[in-house]
Order: structure tokens, then sequence, then C-alpha cells
């Protein structure tokens, strides 16, 4: 338990001064950059994180509530991490198919936002990169290992978000490497968190199957899918109001609507 303390009291002051960076952000970054980017990169988080709710299939809630009855340090938790990977992998591929063959849909429903749809397969490959980043800081929580994923998620990513902003502001980039760039600071932050799960010796392909199969997997299934609606729902409520505006008016707007609410939340 003292270690845990000692982990609560860590993430309470990493949150603080998230929140802090957060604010810095909200302040510095309508001087730096335009509305119409602000709302861009918004659109792109937006919908890849509606994207990144389902494409785990649940896993990330079973790893929540079941994870105690798979966790066994001596054979590196039954191969969990690469039961992760595979599972989302599969979702990933499935939830892409399914915006694929719906692409033409999603271009014509944003003509008034006509720089998001150029992203198409960049918020994917991001909408990817969020359910591995969401599914693996949940098996870091599990192992009680929270401190590092919390500087990763309130401290690395909001610094280096006002560094590409800074940068792009003086040209230095382009709008372009701007997305890229913006896409590649979650990036980084998945290698970091996987560099932490090796450390702690929580990586391993190799999947019992054997013990797997000694599960009551109909439940466990049931449990993950009825979560990830759950889930999807939860977070359709947070993104959902700026996806419309990118439908019914422009980046823009959605740029203004965006600095607004990140003010009050």
């Amino acid at each position: 338990m003292g270690d845990i303390k000692k982990q609560s009291i860590s993430n309470t002051f990493l949150s603080y001064i998230g929140a802090g960076l957060g604010f810095l952000i909200i302040y510095i970054q309508p001087h730096l950059i335009s509305s119409a980017d602000i709302g861009l990169l918004r659109l792109i988080y937006s919908f890849s994180w509606m994207a990144a709710v389902v494409m785990p299939l649940g896993i990330g809630n079973i790893t929540m509530r079941f994870f105690p009855k798979i966790k066994n340090e001596h054979n590196v938790n039954n191969g969990f991490f690469a039961l992760l990977l595979l599972v989302s992998s599969i979702g990933a591929v499935i939830i892409a198919g399914i915006l694929y063959i719906n692409k033409s849909y999603f271009i014509n429903y944003y003509q008034k936002s006509p720089e998001f749809p150029l992203y198409f397969n960049e918020a994917i490959i991001f909408a990817f990169i969020l359910s591995l980043i969401a599914i693996y800081t949940i098996y870091s929580s599990s192992l009680f290992k929270t401190t590092f994923t919390v500087f990763l998620t309130d401290i690395f990513v909001r610094v280096g978000q006002l560094i590409l902003v800074i940068i792009y502001h003086y040209q230095v980039i382009n709008k372009h490497a701007l997305v890229l760039g913006y896409i590649g600071i979650f990036l980084l932050q998945l290698i970091l968190l996987l560099m932490y799960l090796y450390k702690l010796k929580a990586i391993s392909f190799n999947i019992n199957w054997a013990f797997y199969k000694t599960l009551d997997l109909k439940d466990i299934t049931l449990f993950g899918i009825l979560m990830m609606f759950t889930a999807f729902a939860s977070l359709g409520i947070k993104f959902i109001d700026q996806l419309m505006i990118g439908h019914f008016f422009n980046e823009n707007l959605v740029g203004v609507y965006a600095t607004s609410v990140m003010m009050c939340v």
C-alpha cells in the first residue's frame, strides 16, 4: 500500500502540472495558430478517438474487470500483452474496413470542412495509435504502475503539442507536417509506454491459449462488447459536438468552439 500511496501523491502532483500546461496551451495556442488549424486538429483528434474506442473490441474493459484472474508474474501474465495487441489489431482492421467502405460518405459529410477529409488515412492510423495507448495504459494500471502513464498523458503530450505549435507558428514546418507531428507526439507516447512495459518485464508474445480456454469466454466477451458500446456512447457525448460543427460549419468555427470547451474542461 505504501507504493500505491506514493503513486497517488505523484499522480496528483503531475495532474496539477498537466492542468497548468493545459491552461497555458489554451491561452497561447490561439495566438500562434489560426482557429481553422485548431479546428482541423480537433476534428482529426475527435474522429480518431471515436474510432479508437471500438477498435480494441472491449478488451480494455475486460482488462479492468478480469485481469486479477489473468495476472501471473511467472509467465508474464499468460501473454496478455500479445493478446491485447492481437484483439486490437483485429478490431482495427474491421473498423478501418467499415470506414473505407463509407469513405465517400465521410468526404461528402464534411464538404464545409474540406481540409479534414484530406487526412482520412492519417486519422485511421491515429485511431489505432490511440487505441493501443488506451489499452496499454489500462494494462499498466492493472499492474499498479500509473505514475509514468500519467506523466505521458498529462505532461509529455501537452509539452509536445506546445512545442509543435510554436515551431509551426514560426513557419519551420507546413500544415501537413503540423498534422503529422501532432500524430507523431502520440506515436512517441505509445513507444515510450511500450518501453516502460518492457522495463517492467510485462511484455510477452507467447499467448497461453490453454489458460484462456479455462475462462468463461462467452461471459467475458459479452461483458467486453457491452462495455465497448457504453464507452462509445460516453465518448460520443464528448466528441460528437465538434464533429457535427465540422459538418454544419467549418474548421474555423470548430477551433473557436473547441477552445471554449477546453476552457470549461
